[in-house]
């Protein structure tokens, strides 16, 4: 009752008796696998270890991390969104973005109108979703025309709760709907 049901699939491989094949060397076996567990206690001691100097001699830098970037597609000229979720380990604020493939990009505030923001906070351990009809970054004038599952890079620039400034690479694929949206489109149509 208390065990996982994969686990108990695998165990029955294993036959309940000692068979002729099992018995012919059985020394060898329990030698190798003692000098196995010595070898990986004494490997896993001093990666411990190591990682342990490591961090003492490390500053501890807040980590940014992107997930699901997408950008909806547009003509060349014309004015695009894209959207991701972001999640700040420490607390940090999303203070710029940039692309080569845009005249300008914006911080824009929820609502369909047009109001630019400085900056978006992202507080520590908190997804904070950039999403049609939220927060989200306009990339005007787009250099070309952007087609589906064409990838636009973008720079965003994030400052930490200690002001240094970090600048992310992201890759964004030009979409219809988030990947969210069509994961949850298509497990609808296979019920």
């Amino acid at each position: 009752s208390g065990s996982c049901r994969a686990n108990s699939i695998a165990l029955p491989a294993i036959p309940a008796r000692p068979t002729a094949e099992y018995s012919r060397r059985p020394a060898v076996v329990v030698a190798s696998m003692r000098r196995a567990a010595i070898s990986s206690t004494v490997w896993r001691s001093a990666f411990v270890g190591a990682l342990g100097l490591m961090l003492l001699s490390v500053d501890a830098q807040a980590l940014t991390v992107i997930n699901q970037p997408w950008v909806r597609p547009a003509a060349a000229g014309h004015s695009t969104e894209a959207y991701m979720n972001l999640t700040s380990t420490e607390g940090a604020m999303l203070v710029a973005a940039r692309s080569d493939s845009a005249a300008a990009v914006t911080l824009q505030r929820p609502g369909r109108g047009i109001g630019t923001i400085a900056g978006l906070a992202l507080p520590a351990g908190t997804i904070v979703e950039l999403a049609p009809g939220k927060y989200r970054l306009s990339l005007r004038r787009v250099t070309q025309r952007v087609s589906l599952g064409d990838i636009v890079s973008l720079t965003i620039t994030v400052r930490g709760a200690d002001g240094l400034a970090q600048d992310i690479a992201v890759s964004a694929v030009a979409r219809l709907r988030s990947p969210i949206d069509d994961e949850r489109r298509a497990h609808r149509h296979r019920h």
